[in-house]
């Protein structure tokens, strides 16, 4: 073999390996941008199925106390309590029949939020983004 042979099998080998090389590049690329996409794919259908589920409403609001009804599939997950226009710290979710303390509001049972303080404009926050005036 002359040295021109040996030279031009060595480009093609090289040329070959920057070949392969370039190609998984892009394979790990597409995989990793796949895999991002089905996470968020599946991350939104499931907010929403949880927001779909979750309907609740006012039924009273006596002093402090707001009796919360329910009447969706899903529990109903308190995050925040506004009072006035600021965040309150200070408060409690009871089953209006048992009196036992909750961390949720479940489907299809009636809920008393206790407030420390109250005031002329409430608002409640719940997971997904649902609020509600009171």
């Amino acid at each position: 073999m002359s040295v021109k042979g040996i030279s031009e099998f060595t480009a093609t080998v090289v040329s070959l390996a920057i070949l392969l090389s370039a190609t998984a590049s892009m394979l790990a690329y597409y995989n990793n941008l796949m895999d991002r996409m089905w996470y968020e794919t599946g991350s939104t259908a499931q907010s929403e199925s949880y927001k779909c589920g979750v309907k609740v409403a006012v039924v009273d609001r006596r002093g402090n106390e707001i009796w919360l009804y329910n009447y969706g599939w899903n529990e109903a997950f308190i995050e925040a309590v506004e009072v006035d226009g600021s965040n309150s710290t200070s408060w409690y979710v009871l089953n209006a029949v048992s009196k036992e303390e909750l961390n949720r509001l479940p489907p299809k049972e009636l809920a008393m939020l206790v407030l420390n303080k109250t005031g002329e404009d409430i608002k409640i926050y719940f997971r997904g983004g649902l609020c509600i005036s009171v």
